[in-house]
């Protein structure tokens, strides 16, 4: 069984949607995947408005849509950047959507289950529950779907940008605490790897509950910048890097 992982593909133009296409399309030719996961942020910006769908993302989606006609499963966790999601996806890709903080998955009888999440809600500080909470109020998210699409895109996009500069370097601190929180989530619910997002760079931790069991933790590096993905083939994982998948 082979299952490929991606996060943070931050797509915004059509020009990325059309690259972003052509890798998913170049990678299952090569690997012949069985299942996609995305964890969050594949769109810098996602709002379904009302009857409206925002064009310049249809590469993509339709790459998706062939993904599903050639019987990949494909989960998709929600980030922060497109968590505006009201069935699309579900609807007319037939992908499993989730918006929880995370989701275990069961895989196969080598990887038995593993445990995901985008990451930023792993560990909220204050300033950002204050934010979750305007935009996942219920009242706010309804108006906002009735929004002139180009106004409501045009405002999106801007509170994207602001948002990706704050985040581009996650400072020492920050990261800890996600790591923490995701690996005290691991040992919970005895879930031997887990994979997250969010923090745009690559690495992996390691440790072991008092009983000596292993958890390892892979914090997914960000597709945007290097095309880099995570390949999990029957019992291993690899890194895999750049145009050639």
């Amino acid at each position: 069984m082979k299952v490929v992982l991606i996060a943070d593909s931050h797509i915004l133009t059509s020009k990325e949607a059309i690259e972003f296409s052509n890798f998913l399309r170049l990678l299952y030719e090569k690997h012949k995947f069985d299942t996609l996961i995305l964890l969050g942020d594949i769109f810098d910006v996602w709002f379904e408005f009302k009857n409206v769908i925002i064009d310049r993302f249809f590469p993509a989606l339709y790459e998706l849509k062939r993904l599903k006609e050639d019987n990949v499963r494909i989960i998709y966790i929600l980030g922060n950047h497109d968590w505006w999601s009201y069935g699309f996806f579900e609807e007319y890709l037939s992908i499993e959507v989730y918006k929880s903080d995370y989701k275990i998955v069961k895989l196969n009888d080598s990887i038995n289950r593993i445990l995901i999440s985008h990451g930023d809600k792993v560990y909220k500080s204050k300033k950002y529950k204050i934010l979750l909470s305007i935009m996942t109020n219920p009242i706010l998210e309804f108006l906002y779907r009735y929004f002139p699409p180009f106004l409501g895109i045009f405002l999106a996009e801007r509170f994207s940008k602001s948002s990706r500069k704050l985040g581009k370097d996650y400072c020492p601190e920050y990261t800890k605490k996600v790591n923490d929180k995701f690996m005290e989530l691991l040992k919970r619910h005895n879930v031997n790897y887990g994979f997250l997002g969010h923090l745009h760079n690559f690495f992996i931790l390691k440790s072991k509950d008092n009983k000596g069991n292993n958890f390892l933790l892979y914090n997914l590096p960000a597709w945007y910048k290097n095309k880099e993905y995570i390949l999990i083939d029957d019992n291993e994982i690899f890194l895999k890097k750049g145009d050639k998948t």
